[in-house]
């Protein structure tokens, strides 16, 4: 199953729409984000794929995220961490500007992957049999290149795709 992963949107609607379009040519139906996505609207064209959402410190109007969230799809997931199993792989998403839970997901050793975000650092790193993953940041401060992550997890591969060359 491959799933996007992506973070610190920080309103940046264009740019979101230009990823989402990729995604969803890619045949992607799952997004995970990391947190800082700030307004609810941002998230219009994330209609027809089911998101995991980890709120981050910009996440301010927790409310309208959580109710455009549900009116783009019920089962779409939110909350301050996102803990859950997908095509039967255990996954920890948190936004990571209280990096505490972040580490003691990866200390106890009980997730294949744990995502986060908060930095705009891509981070790929391997702790044991956990998949420690920064997507990068679509938005806020330049850091980086703008990127975002394209998880295989019958693969167990990750992909990072540099916005710049959509």
């Amino acid at each position: 199953m491959k799933i996007a992963v992506i973070s610190d949107t920080h309103n940046k609607t264009a740019v979101l729409e230009l990823v989402i379009s990729h995604v969803k040519a890619l045949g992607v139906s799952h997004l995970i984000h990391c947190g800082d996505l700030t307004l609810s609207q941002t998230l219009l064209p994330c209609r027809g794929l089911r998101v995991y959402l980890a709120y981050g410190n910009g996440d301010y109007d927790r409310v309208g995220i959580n109710k455009m969230l549900t009116e783009l799809n019920p089962q779409n997931s939110f909350g301050t961490v996102q803990d859950f199993t997908l095509d039967g792989q255990s996954f920890f998403v948190a936004h990571g500007d209280e990096s505490k839970c972040i580490h003691t997901a990866l200390e106890s050793g009980a997730y294949q992957w744990v995502l986060q975000g908060h930095t705009h650092r891509f981070r790929d790193e391997k702790l044991g049999q956990t998949r420690w993953i920064n997507p990068g940041a679509l938005g806020g401060l330049k850091i980086e290149e703008r990127s975002f992550v394209i998880l295989d997890t019958s693969k167990k591969s990750v992909e990072r795709i540099k916005v710049e060359g959509l």
